[in-house]
């Protein structure tokens, strides 16, 4: 009765729920592009690309839909949540659409909105990992280079990606392949990327003319970079690589004014908003949309089907309420929703219902919410600490007060 139990399953729980989407939740097949595996035919360059995109960066942002978890797991570690590869996909076609005719993209959300899970599905599905290198200022090697001048920053801006990436495309591309040295070609096009930046010619303008002489174009995503807010010269380098003709940017932006919540009592312009002044203005923005009703019907029941239950219409409008519009909390709010359910079935040791109604998911959320150890261990601290960053960082001066006198009416 306290939202999320300490004890283990109920014992008439199935041991093992599919977490694979359904059908109807998955883009047809048809609008997926070719891998590019399918034109190599040499088992060699075929195990390369495959470890290439085995150690892809965007792949830790992946759970595979294919994964197979219990409600045990779910209990012990909330994280194990299933993924949203299924959600947001009306989203795809206009990223994808602005990014071909711009040929760069800046993506603003809120934190946890999905924004690097989304894109990094987006690439998973459409077979272009192959061609995607992810630089993320929040990750080694790149969480230190705020610091750099910015000759150096230009230099070593994505040298070590734009070296795999060329020494993997010339090794598919190569006649005999079985007559090269992997890693010596690899020392090779490292000499030649170190040698260009001494001339300041930065690695991705490199990849750019390695690009012109054949082969696709490649996306870069730039993650957390409002980290390099108070550097415009950096910001203003990768603003530059919007320009080149074969390289395609994301740049990933939250809705912030500065890192440190005393920045709520600043005038200034935020973080986000010194980061835009650096682009063109032909860049395309593309905001990252709350979940739809849809988008959380199908948060709710691919945690439904774990346990054999289904969220109706109006339960999973109670889960969506509570959390926001954003997919992380949605999944903390149906979970303990279904929780909640199948335990009372249990202890009733009656037949079980299998459809979650308003009232069963209005029930479960409020007694969740009244127990703050339930909170704790069900993750909703978590998606807590997350609102009160947005409220505290991410709203502009003014924002917070104009909430309080909505939230009046």
């Amino acid at each position: 009765s306290e939202g999320v139990p300490s004890s283990a399953t109920p014992p008439n729980l199935p041991e093992l729920g599919n977490v694979e989407p359904s059908n109807a939740d998955q883009e047809p097949t048809s609008s997926q592009s070719p891998s590019k595996k399918e034109g190599i035919h040499h088992p060699r360059a075929k195990e390369l690309l495959d470890k290439f995109i085995d150690r892809h960066p965007m792949k830790r942002a992946l759970t595979p839909a294919t994964e197979r978890t219990t409600v045990r797991d779910l209990i012990e570690d909330p994280r194990k949540l299933p993924d949203n590869c299924y959600i947001k996909l009306r989203e795809e076609n206009s990223i994808l659409e602005k990014l071909d005719d711009a040929g760069a993209l800046i993506l603003r959300a809120y934190w946890r909105m999905g924004k690097t899970e989304m894109i990094a599905y987006m690439f998973s599905r459409k077979n272009l990992l192959e061609n995607v290198i992810s630089v993320n200022f929040q990750e080694r090697p790149h969480t230190q280079m705020q610091w750099l001048s910015a000759g150096e920053f230009k230099k070593h801006l994505a040298l070590d990606a734009v070296v795999e990436l060329i020494s993997t495309r010339r090794y598919m591309q190569a006649d005999n392949p079985e007559d090269i040295e992997f890693t010596a070609l690899e020392a090779e096009v490292r000499r030649e990327v170190i040698e260009a930046g001494e001339r300041e010619i930065a690695p991705l303008d490199l990849l750019n003319a390695e690009i012109s002489k054949g082969g696709d174009p490649v996306y870069v995503v730039f993650d957390e970079f409002i980290t390099l807010a108070s550097n415009p010269e950096h910001v203003r380098i990768l603003a530059q690589f919007a320009d080149l003709e074969h390289i395609k940017p994301i740049y990933i932006l939250q809705r912030a004014r500065g890192i440190q919540p005393s920045y709520v009592t600043q005038t200034a312009k935020g973080n986000d908003e010194k980061c835009l002044d650096e682009f063109p203005a032909g860049v395309p923005q593309h905001y990252v949309e709350c979940i739809s009703s849809e988008d959380c019907a199908k948060i709710c029941n691919a945690l439904g089907r774990l346990a054999s239950h289904e969220f109706t219409p109006e339960a999973v409008e109670v889960v969506r309420d509570w959390s926001g519009g954003a997919p992380f909390e949605a999944k903390i709010f149906a979970f303990a929703v279904l929780l909640k359910k199948i335990t009372a079935e249990d202890s009733n040791s009656s037949q079980a219902a299998m459809s979650i109604s308003q009232e069963d998911a209005e029930t479960a959320i409020e007694e969740l919410m009244a127990n703050p150890r339930a909170i704790q261990k069900s993750g909703l601290d978590e998606a807590r600490t997350n609102y009160f960053k947005i409220l505290r960082i991410g709203l502009r001066p003014g924002e917070p007060e104009l909430l309080d006198q909505i939230a009046q009416t």
